[in-house]
Parts: C-alpha cells; sequence; structure tokens
C-alpha cells in the first residue's frame, strides 16, 4: 500500500499522514500475529479437532460393539462412557494450555508440543 501512496500523491492529499498511518497498521498488525501466533493456534485447533473426533469414534465402536444379552453390557457402556470423557477432557485441556504456552513463550512450535504430553 506504500508504494500505491507514493505513486499517486495527486490522490493522497497527506502523503505523509497516510505512510505514517499504513506504516504504523503494518507493525501493529505484525505484533498482534507474532503475539498470538494465529497460525500455530489454528493447527493445535485442528490436531485437537482430530483427536476429538477419534476418541468419538472409539466410544461410537464400543457402543456398537456391545452385546445386549451380556448382563455386563451396562458396566462395560459405562467404563466406555467414563473412557471417553477422561480423552475429552484430556484433550481440551492439553491444547488450551499448548494455546497459552504458545502466547506466553512467543514459540512458534505447534502448541508447543503440549498436545503431545499425556
Amino acid at each position: 500500500m506504500l508504494p500505491v501512496v507514493a505513486v499517486f500523491p495527486t490522490f493522497f492529499k497527506d502523503q505523509r499522514v497516510w505512510t505514517v498511518g499504513i506504516g504504523a497498521a503494518i507493525v501493529l498488525s505484525q505484533g498482534i500475529l507474532q503475539t498470538f501466533h494465529f497460525e500455530q493456534s489454528w493447527r493445535g485447533q485442528i490436531v485437537a479437532q482430530l483427536e476429538l473426533e477419534s476418541a468419538l469414534r472409539q466410544w461410537q465402536l464400543s457402543v456398537v460393539n456391545l452385546d445386549g444379552s451380556n448382563s455386563e453390557a451396562l458396566d462395560s457402556l459405562k467404563k466406555a462412557t467414563l473412557d471417553f470423557d477422561k480423552q475429552v477432557s484430556s484433550i481440551v485441556m492439553n491444547e488450551t494450555a499448548g494455546f497459552f504456552d504458545n502466547v506466553s513463550k512467543g514459540t512458534g512450535a505447534l502448541g508447543s508440543g503440549v498436545l503431545y504430553r499425556s
């Protein structure tokens, strides 16, 4: 945008003000991008989404595989649901911690590797 302002001085009457304003906007936007690491945050969210979908598929498979005639089916369903709950909580907490570690440390790593801690 700065070259456009420099090329058309008649259109941009206050060329110096425009140049300073555009330069400040560029610096500000780069600072925000470097602080929050939107690309790494997006990657962390996608990885967490895939892990959550996998956990859901595991739970669904365990429900489908239950034998309704078996007296232990209800206990198996409870265990599968509790395991699913633990997996979901772990995935969400790891992604959240990874996001805040990424922001506070200013690292460029995928969620600072926290997604893969158990």
